[in-house]
């Protein structure tokens, strides 16, 4: 693993990417589900919500950690509980990293390739991110950062090209069914697209190089992020409306496809969507360079490869269409991100403790 620093800025992106990995074929589509067209207000209650999550990144990673997450657990839990506590992690991060391989081939067959066995989707990835993982920490940075700048691009001329579509009585009533639809489907977008973002925990302050400003930019790009998934879910309802949105398995795809540049560039939604590729392979190098931190330098590239191979394994065995993985993602996977969130809760309090005694 390489020791090379990469700023606080660097690391918000990265944040900002994991929020964003899966919201187009997870969190948008479960929050419209769930909460109809006040899904617009679960965002809200998700960006509150995931305030927790964010002070206990701050609370865990503050400016006098010297330790990535791992060697702080093993730190203030002892080596026996703290080697449990990683390995628990390790198969929660692998299984996010299940999840967002999967959405993110389905959604290529779907769109682009879909006479191609899945299969060659999840090697050609899993070989791009184990090369990009290899390169270290550093490189994943500076990848964020220029994808991040298209990504914004993309995502600006899609929802400016959309204004136009806007029609605000998509929206009414609001509050139909009460408060209860659109705060479970906050709950349920805080566990799924925010949850994740401990990930960033693997890297330590020290391997900053501008420490006094990470808090600064965590908190900066987390804005961005939530304020992103409430406009691009506004504009999706407020544009097809609530019927529509539920019928397609991607809505916010479908709704892009109504964009006509300066009245005749059309079909430019392949090239838009472009950005979401982006936000799952991010994802996905984090996840394999979290599992695989701190594995010798020479067997590295090996677990790497195995720990793709596991991913792609039990994708191939487990979600045999996307029925199963649909009902997964609601009924199991809410779950298994809400015992990562309590995790990462008794870490914090832990390390208050010890570091207080």
């Amino acid at each position: 693993m390489t020791n090379n620093k990469i700023s606080s800025l660097q690391v918000g992106v990265i944040l900002s990417f994991i929020i964003l990995s899966t919201t187009s074929w997870i969190g948008l589509t479960d929050i419209i589900e769930i909460a109809g067209r006040d899904a617009y207000i679960s965002v809200i209650v998700a960006f509150i919500l995931g305030i927790i999550s964010l002070i206990m990144i701050l609370l865990i990673n503050d400016k006098d950690n010297k330790f990535n997450i791992k060697k702080l657990i093993l730190k203030i839990f002892g080596k026996y509980i703290g080697t449990f506590i990683n390995m628990v992690i390790d198969i929660i991060m692998i299984i996010i990293g299940i999840v967002t391989l999967y959405g993110l081939s389905n959604f290529i067959i779907s769109q682009f390739l879909s006479d191609t066995n899945i299969i060659y989707i999840y090697i050609s990835i899993s070989i791009l991110v184990i090369y990009c993982v290899s390169k270290g920490i550093d490189v994943i940075a500076r990848s964020s950062v220029i994808l991040l700048f298209f990504s914004i691009i993309l995502f600006l001329i899609g929802n400016i090209s959309l204004i136009e579509e806007i029609n605000l009585d998509y929206l009414k009533p609001v509050l139909e069914y009460g408060i209860k639809y659109p705060v479970l489907g906050g709950i349920i977008l805080f566990l799924t697209n925010i949850v994740p973002i401990y990930i960033i925990l693997i890297i330590p302050r020290n391997m900053i190089s501008d420490k006094e400003s990470y808090s600064k930019y965590i908190i900066f790009f987390y804005i961005f992020s939530m304020v992103s998934i409430f406009i691009t879910t506004f504009i999706t309802i407020s544009s097809m409306g609530i019927n529509l949105a539920r019928m397609y398995e991607y809505p916010e795809y479908i709704i892009l496809k109504r964009i006509s540049l300066f009245g005749f560039l059309d079909r430019i939604e392949n090239i838009i969507c472009i950005q979401w590729i982006f936000r799952g392979f991010i994802m996905l190098c984090m996840i394999i360079y979290y599992v695989s931190n701190n594995v010798k330098k020479n067997s590295s590239m090996i677990f790497r490869i195995i720990v793709m191979g596991i991913i792609i394994f039990i994708n191939l065995i487990y979600f045999k269409n996307n029925t199963m993985y649909g009902e997964f993602i609601l009924n199991i996977y809410p779950f298994i991100n809400l015992s990562l969130f309590m995790i990462f809760i008794i870490i914090g309090i832990r390390k208050r403790i010890v570091y207080n005694e």
